[in-house]
């Protein structure tokens, strides 16, 4: 089980939440990103608290419904942004 770090972050997408992976000043500094995505209905309440508890910041991949493989590109497109740039 993953626990965040002073040199990883741990990021869940989450509906309803306004923050963007942008928004997440530790995600540049890190050393390493975990990215918890989850099944096509979405995370049950009790499966959000828990990843929430082991360390997983909530952040925004739009307000859509995406799927498995385009909600892992949106995450990644993300990170890789906030990583890149200066």
């Amino acid at each position: 089980t993953p626990t965040s770090g002073d040199d990883q972050v741990l990021l869940i997408p989450e509906p309803g939440v306004s923050r963007t992976a942008l928004e997440i000043r530790q995600l540049k500094s890190a050393g390493q990103v975990t990215i918890a995505i989850g099944p096509e209905g979405g995370w049950i309440d009790f499966e959000i608290e828990h990843w929430r508890r082991l360390g997983f910041i909530p952040f925004c991949l739009g307000p859509w419904v995406l799927r498995v493989e385009h909600a892992l590109t949106a995450a990644i497109a993300q990170v890789t942004l906030v990583k890149s740039s200066d």
